[in-house]
């Protein structure tokens, strides 16, 4: 339920928030320091619908709802994914930092499947 909350989330930052984006748009990427509160608050909600999404994967993961390893590469590589993306827009942020816990389960993952075969 908390991941389709997180996709509403985002689907209805989009909207509210459309002049916003329109407008870091036209500013271009890596422009984060110069957009205003409403810009940033655009961008936050949306991060924060993606975070949402990750979370409530996670917990069904955890609740036996699917399989785990799926489940775990998918939030893996988002945390990897969406520091990208959002450096782009905001390249001196700590949303970087995210990539490190991605990194780690990716490689954690392989070297248990090499321990394994």
């Amino acid at each position: 339920m908390l991941a389709v909350m997180g996709v509403i989330h985002a689907i209805i930052g989009l909207i509210l928030f459309s002049d916003q984006f329109q407008s870091i748009w036209k500013l271009g990427l890596g422009n984060g320091l110069d957009w205003g509160y409403g810009e940033l608050a655009a961008f936050w909600f949306i991060i924060f619908g993606w975070l949402m999404t990750m979370t409530g994967m996670l917990i069904r993961a955890v609740a036996g709802c699917e399989t785990g390893a799926d489940t775990l590469r998918i939030v893996a590589l988002s945390l990897i994914v969406m520091p990208v993306l959002s450096g782009l827009f905001l390249p001196i942020s700590g949303l970087w930092l995210m990539m490190i816990p991605g990194l780690m389960v990716i490689v954690g993952q392989r070297s248990a499947k090499e321990r394994i075969h």
